[in-house]
């Protein structure tokens, strides 16, 4: 264990934002409509980042759904209805989609199954002596590197998770100090702090075996929680 942290903490302090200004994107979000898994369905979800914003998605039974939601910002998902921008442009065409590519960096979630191998995303990581909190800080310096490159949005699909300690702490305040706008995934209360609101995305989840639930109203965001924004 006091490798695995000696090993994490060199790579904490390698990590930082580029130098500059990074100009940070708003992501709109207008009565989307997208699969999350076999079962279940994200309808009506109306939010709006601002640029710069940091906005955390809450809600342990929609956990699919978040990942899926991001994924759909981010292009790597398919939408069945509604508009997703990001600094005002769509995701129709080759262009656009080579553009969405460019202007969102995306931190993938880590699963470690049992018995098998460490993936990001839909990446296994194949060195058997790296572990879960490392590949949590390189895909995090890769995300560092697409804002450098000139992403003005990061996705982060729950980075803390499996984090202890020093590990959690530095990784989320490393999103919390982004130069850019952040919508992360996350049930890490810590993260969820740093963060400038919090939305519940359960409201906007159907799941099919229990029938339809109340979709997003337009306009709405979902339960907010404002710690910092209040403090502003």
């Amino acid at each position: 264990m006091g490798q695995t942290r000696w090993r994490s903490h060199g790579a904490r302090e390698l990590l930082s934002w580029p130098s500059g200004d990074p100009v940070a994107l708003d992501v709109r979000l207008r009565d989307v409509r997208c699969r999350a898994g076999v079962r279940a369905e994200i309808r009506g979800v109306h939010l709006e980042v601002l640029a710069g914003e940091r906005v955390a998605l809450t809600g342990a039974a929609a956990a699919p759904a978040r990942t899926a939601l991001l994924r759909a910002v981010a292009g790597l998902h398919q939408v069945s209805g509604g508009q997703i921008t990001v600094g005002g442009r769509e995701n129709r065409n080759p262009a656009e989609r080579a553009w969405r590519n460019r202007a969102c960096a995306w931190l993938p979630r880590v699963t470690v199954a049992p018995g098998s191998m460490a993936r990001a995303g839909t990446m296994p990581w194949r060195d058997a002596g790296t572990t879960r909190g490392e590949l949590q800080f390189l895909s995090m310096a890769r995300a560092i590197g697409c804002v450098t490159a000139g992403a003005g949005v990061l996705l982060a699909d729950h980075p803390t998770e499996g984090l202890e300690g020093a590990d959690r702490n530095a990784l989320a305040q490393l999103l919390a100090e982004s130069p850019v706008t952040v919508l992360v995934a996350t049930d890490d209360p810590v993260l969820v702090s740093l963060c400038d609101r919090s939305v519940d995305l359960a409201p906007a989840v159907r799941h099919e075996e229990a029938g339809p639930t109340s979709a997003w109203p337009p306009g709405a965001s979902g339960s907010v929680n404002s710690p910092r924004r209040a403090a502003r």
